[in-house]
C-alpha cells in the first residue's frame, strides 16, 4: 500500500514563526524556573540542595544552550523550507517543460 505525504505550501514557515516566537521565551523559563524554587530553598538538604544549587549556578549556561539548540532547530526548518520550495519549482518546470512538448493531437487521433 502506498502512502501519501500532504504539506501545505506554508506548513514550515507557519512552523518557524511559531518555533522563532518560544525561542525568546525559552531562556526566560529557565530563570523563572529558578526564581520560582528560591522560596522553598530553606526546605532543600542534603545531595537534593546540593544538585539545585548546581543548577542554579548552572542556569544561565543551560538557558543559552537551550536557546542555540532551538537557534540551530529555527535554522534547520528554514533550510527545509527553502528545499521543498526549490523541489516545488523543479517539479513545476519540469511538468510545464513536459507538457509544451506533448504532442496531444496524436494521442487523440490514436484513440478515434
Amino acid at each position: 500500500m502506498g502512502m501519501k505525504f500532504a504539506m501545505e505550501a506554508d506548513a514550515l514557515i507557519q512552523h518557524g514563526q511559531k518555533t522563532e516566537t518560544e525561542h525568546g521565551d525559552l531562556g526566560s523559563l529557565v530563570r523563572d524556573l529558578v526564581a520560582a524554587a528560591d522560596p522553598i530553598m530553606k526546605d532543600f538538604n542534603g545531595p537534593g540542595r546540593a544538585a539545585f544549587n548546581t543548577f542554579k549556578l548552572k542556569a544561565d549556561s543551560i538557558s543559552n544552550q537551550l536557546n542555540s539548540a532551538l537557534a540551530g532547530i529555527l535554522r534547520s526548518v528554514g533550510e527545509q523550507n527553502n528545499a521543498f520550495v526549490a523541489a516545488a519549482d523543479e517539479s513545476q518546470d519540469l511538468y510545464q517543460s513536459s507538457m509544451a512538448g506533448a504532442n496531444f493531437d496524436a494521442a487523440v487521433a490514436k484513440n478515434v
